[in-house]
């Protein structure tokens, strides 16, 4: 199983109403198109499905990282044959954080917008896909040395 996907299933139902609320809150101003329908008046939240996982920050013990999550729709709206429904994507950038000790922990979204794709790559993440740190040779020495100190006072 990846981490992917266990963090999916591990918190599905906070994502969930997150998301949900999300998509409520913000209806009128989401960018959400479809072929059948002309003036959407009906959006809720059906599914998501998270597409990646970059741990992208450190806060105290917190892992800090940012998801792309694409929710699955359903709209409804007048088109040109009366009202219809249809089924519309979006993409969001959730940005969460959560305790990782024996186990995912201590879940909290703190950030959801629309994921625009850019060309820019962002910050540096702070841990690999594997959760390994990156440690840039300009910072080797104070990692030593607080090594050091810690277990060896």
């Amino acid at each position: 199983m990846s981490f992917k996907t266990l963090f999916q299933n591990t918190f599905y139902n906070e994502l969930f109403t997150q998301i949900n609320s999300y998509v409520y809150n913000s209806r009128e101003s989401l960018n959400i198109s479809s072929y059948s329908i002309d003036d959407i008046k009906f959006t809720k939240l059906d599914d998501f499905s998270i597409k990646s996982i970059h741990a992208s920050n450190k806060s105290g013990d917190f892992i800090v990282s940012d998801l792309l999550v694409i929710g699955f729709l359903n709209i409804g709206g007048h088109g040109r044959f009366g009202y219809e429904k249809d089924s519309a994507e979006i993409w969001l950038s959730v940005k969460v954080k959560y305790l990782l000790a024996d186990g995912l922990h201590q879940f909290s979204v703190l950030k959801i917008k629309p994921y625009v794709p850019s060309s820019e790559k962002g910050p540096t993440p702070y841990f690999s896909k594997e959760f390994v740190p990156y440690v840039s040779a300009k910072n080797m020495d104070s990692i030593a040395e607080d090594i050091l100190e810690q277990y060896y006072p």
